[in-house]
């Protein structure tokens, strides 16, 4: 806030929040008043809480006594996200497995915000031969974990999903799963007459 009378200093106050805006966020400054002496500027630092996501218009409203003008209203404008989550790999081949066999492999899931990430994971289709282990899970701030996916093929056949990761408030991820089953489903055991 910038003064232009070079001869007379200023009383500033920032204004109460009004009630109705503090469902969609509330602000808080680092000088609530003050003076601000003749042809000089105060600067004030303002630090915004979301209380939901979306697109943040609210007015700060500041009073400096003084001048013909009173009411100075600055607008506050922003943008409220949730957590930013990314998976590594963004693919998995598993390659040739005999079937029945389990094989595994880890996906690393990497939370890059300032706040939790709350995630759940599964694969796309119903009876998959691909399963995630750990199926929901919270990451704190800039924290990481493995999350590990085992296949267990159920045929000799080429076999694809995706694994999914729903994140509360955030952008979902995926990871393309691909294998391919080897081998016999038939067993014997030895018969009577071999013994």
């Amino acid at each position: 806030m910038c003064i232009r009378d070079r001869y007379q200093r200023r009383v500033h106050g920032v204004l109460p929040e009004n009630e109705d805006f503090k469902r969609v966020a509330t602000y808080a400054t680092d000088i609530d008043d003050g003076i601000i002496l003749p042809n000089s500027s105060v600067l004030l630092t303002v630090t915004l809480t979301a209380k939901r996501l979306g697109q943040i218009h609210i007015p700060l409203v500041i009073n400096v006594i003084g001048g013909a003008n009173s009411h100075h209203t600055i607008n506050i404008v922003a943008e409220s996200i949730g957590p930013v989550v990314e998976v590594s790999p963004k693919e998995i081949d598993f390659g040739k497995i005999a079937v029945l066999k389990d094989v595994s492999y880890k996906v690393k899931i990497v939370n890059k915000s300032l706040i939790e990430a709350d995630f759940h994971a599964f694969t796309k289709k119903k009876d998959s031969i691909f399963r995630p282990i750990q199926k929901h899970g919270i990451l704190k701030s800039n924290e990481s974990m493995e999350v590990e996916v085992v296949c267990c093929p159920d045929d000799a056949a080429k076999f694809n999903d995706i694994l999914h990761f729903v994140i509360k408030e955030g952008v979902d991820c995926d990871v393309q799963l691909k294998a391919q089953g080897q081998g016999c489903l038939l067993y014997t055991s030895p018969s009577p007459r071999d013994s």
